[in-house]
C-alpha cells in the first residue's frame, strides 16, 4: 500500500496524536466519505480505529457519523473545535446578514465559550481525580466474586465504548479468571455446517480478532493469557456450573443486536439465552446453552441461531 499523509487545518498529519490535535470536522468527514480515512488508518496499522470506522453505517445522519468517528478516534470536545464548528453553523443556519445581529450572536458565542471553558476545566479536574482513583484501585488486591473493569466495549449503543465489567471467577497465583458480568453481544456460533463440523467456529474467531482489537488497548492485550489456541473463549457448561455464574443479563447493545437479527416472537427475545461451548449430545447441529440462569445441555440451540455472547479469559492483573 502506498504511503501518504493527511492534512487537517493546514497541518501535516503523521499519526493519531496529530489528527486529534488538528481535528477538523469538515475535512475529516470528507476523508471518511471518500474512504481516505480508513485507508490511512489501515496503512498505519491503527486496527482498532479502522475497524470501528468501517462499522459505521453510511446511511446514518452526518451528525451521527461524526459522533462515531470522534468516538473511534478518541477525539474529545475542545473549546476551539466547538467554536469552529458550532459558531459557523449557527451563522449559516440563521442566515444573519446585518452587523447588529452578528454582533449579538458573537456576544452570545463569547458567553458560551466562557461557560464551555469552565465546564472543560471541571471535566479535566474530574478526569484527573478518576485517574488517581483508578491508580489506587489497581493496586488493591482482587478477590473472587469482585467486579472489575478491563477494556471497553459497546454497552448502550454502537457509538460509545464504555468500561467493560468482568466477574472474577478464580485466582491462581498471578493469574485471574474472568467472565463478563453481562452478555456483551449477540451472534451465531458459526455460519455453516462445514465450519461447525470441523470446529472452525466464527464466534471464537471473532472473539480473538475483531472483539479483542475493539475492546483492549495494546497494554491490556499483553495481559491476556493464551490458553491452548485462543486467548478468549466461550465457557463450557462445566465451567459455568463450577463457578456458579449462570445468572446474568444482556447489555442494552446486545439486546438491540439480537432484536435486529431475530424475527421470532417477543417472548423469546425477552429470554436471556447465551452460548456455551459444550456440544449438545442429542443433536450434532447444536450447542448447549444457558437460558434464564439454567444450563440446558440437551435440546440446545442450532449453530446458526443468534444468541448472546459472554466471553471468558485468564489475565495477569
Amino acid at each position: 500500500m502506498v504511503n501518504f499523509d493527511l492534512y487537517c487545518d493546514g497541518c501535516l498529519i503523521r499519526n493519531l496524536d496529530d489528527l486529534r490535535e488538528n481535528f477538523n470536522v469538515d475535512e475529516i468527514y470528507e476523508y471518511y466519505s471518500s474512504g481516505v480515512l480508513v485507508a490511512w488508518l489501515r496503512m498505519r496499522n491503527y486496527e482498532r480505529e479502522y475497524i470501528l470506522i468501517e462499522k459505521i453505517k453510511p446511511n446514518d445522519s452526518q451528525d451521527v457519523i461524526i459522533s462515531k468517528i470522534c468516538s473511534a478516534l478518541g477525539v474529545k470536545l475542545t473549546q476551539n473545535k466547538f467554536e469552529g464548528v458550532n459558531a459557523s453553523n449557527a451563522c449559516n443556519t440563521i442566515g444573519l446578514e446585518n452587523k447588529e445581529a452578528i454582533a449579538k450572536l458573537e456576544q452570545r458565542v463569547s458567553l458560551l465559550e466562557k461557560t464551555i471553558g469552565d465546564l472543560l476545566y471541571k471535566i479535566n479536574v474530574l478526569e484527573t481525580n478518576q485517574n488517581n482513583n483508578a491508580l489506587v484501585n489497581s493496586k488493591k488486591s482482587v478477590n473472587v466474586g469482585d467486579i472489575i473493569t478491563f477494556g471497553k466495549y459497546y454497552s448502550y449503543n454502537d457509538i460509545d465504548l464504555t468500561d467493560l465489567e468482568w466477574l472474577v471467577l478464580d485466582i491462581d497465583e498471578d493469574k485471574t479468571l474472568l467472565i463478563t458480568k453481562e452478555c456483551i453481544d449477540a451472534k451465531a456460533y458459526t455460519d455453516s455446517w462445514e465450519t461447525f463440523k470441523f470446529g472452525q467456529y466464527k464466534l471464537e474467531k471473532w472473539l480473538n480478532d475483531e472483539f479483542m482489537k475493539i475492546a483492549f488497548s495494546g497494554e491490556e492485550l499483553r495481559k491476556i493469557i493464551r490458553v491452548k489456541y485462543n486467548k478468549i473463549w466461550i465457557p463450557t457448561a462445566d465451567e459455568i456450573e463450577k463457578y456458579g455464574c449462570e445468572n446474568t443479563s444482556p447489555t442494552k447493545f446486545a439486546k438491540n443486536i439480537r432484536r435486529e437479527e431475530l424475527s421470532i416472537g417477543s417472548i423469546f427475545l425477552e429470554k436471556c439465552m447465551w452460548w456455551t461451548s459444550t456440544s449438545d449430545p442429542s443433536d450434532n447441529y447444536r450447542k448447549a446453552i444457558v437460558i434464564d440462569g439454567k444450563i440446558r445441555i440437551k435440546y440446545g440451540e442450532k449453530y446458526d441461531n443468534c444468541l448472546y455472547v459472554r466471553p471468558m479469559m485468564w489475565v495477569k492483573l
